[in-house]
């Protein structure tokens, strides 16, 4: 039981922590890239939110570092599309645009849009960038 206790707690802690790493856009909301080769090869950007939904579109750039260090561009990912706002946007608390099978660290660069709750404008709520796994943002 003392095991199971211990183990939320630091949940709940790991939980909190990330609340406060990613770039705090609005009320509630957090965006942030990453390229990460381990595990599955994520190369993503994301905006999510605990607690509100909205429609919500992310773009993800990505990009291969050569050896002298120019960036090469690969490709643009964007949010799976979510009902009739057309493509990319999605209604919830997370939008992701990534891939999983890219091992090797790039570069991603995020861009992340919101939709005005009354007036239905379409706005940038941040841009975000990453060239490692930015495990401090989990």
């Amino acid at each position: 039981m003392k095991r199971a206790s211990t183990f939320i707690a630091a949940l709940a802690a790991a939980i909190a922590g990330t609340a406060t790493q990613a770039n705090l856009v609005e009320e509630n909301w957090h965006v942030f890239s990453r390229s990460c080769p381990l595990g599955l090869g994520a190369q993503e950007s994301i905006t999510y939110a605990f607690t509100l939904k909205r429609w919500i579109y992310v773009v993800s750039e990505h990009y291969r570092i050569d050896e002298t260090g120019l960036r090469h561009w690969l490709h643009n990912v964007t949010t799976p599309t979510d009902g009739a706002r057309g493509k990319g946007w999605h209604f919830g608390r997370r939008g992701r645009a990534g891939d999983f099978g890219e091992f090797w660290y790039g570069h991603v660069t995020g861009h992340h849009w919101g939709l005005r709750k009354y007036t239905g404008e379409k706005y940038v709520m941040w841009h975000s960038d990453a060239t490692d796994c930015n495990l401090k943002e989990w």
